[in-house]
């Protein structure tokens, strides 16, 4: 059963597809989550990565390390773009609670999420995938002090 959680009046269904995982990307509409919005290039790069590796079921953990690991060997920035997908959700739900937390209007949903995930370069050069931490926690973790800090430092 899928889990919904309503923002604002409007449902935010989360990605249940490991392709849709890691090839799309949060679209809003006057500061609300309004729908996933598929980058062509990552979609079909997933597709056919899945059937060469034959992971098309394969676990979303899987799909983290695999992407990580060719950053590390390659510099990839398909392999960016990709792990970018894949934190939209975490970075989301940390830009949400911040940006309520502060009550500041000057700085909206939107623009929390956007301080966040600007800080993508951050999560992925700090993240060590031996020390037991998924990747989605290390990233909420980095999310919210680098709103916070910006928050605090420019109220």
């Amino acid at each position: 059963m899928l889990s919904y959680a309503l923002i604002n009046g409007v449902s935010m269904r989360p990605r249940q597809n490991i392709i849709d995982l890691f090839s799309t990307f949060i679209q809003f509409n006057a500061d609300r989550f309004s729908g996933w919005v598929t980058e062509p290039k990552l979609y079909r790069s997933m597709e056919n990565r899945s059937f060469q590796i034959q992971q098309s079921e394969g676990s979303e953990n899987f799909w983290v390390l695999y992407w990580y690991k060719l950053l590390q060997l390659e510099s990839n920035k398909l392999s960016v773009l990709h792990l970018t997908a894949y934190l939209q959700e975490p970075c989301y739900w940390v830009a949400e609670k911040t940006s309520k937390s502060f009550g500041s209007n000057q700085y909206t949903l939107s623009d929390c999420f956007q301080i966040a995930i600007a800080n993508i370069d951050t999560v992925l050069k700090g993240y060590n995938p031996t020390q037991g931490f998924p990747l989605k926690n290390y990233a909420s973790a980095i999310f919210s002090s680098t709103i916070r800090n910006l928050l605090r430092d420019r109220l």
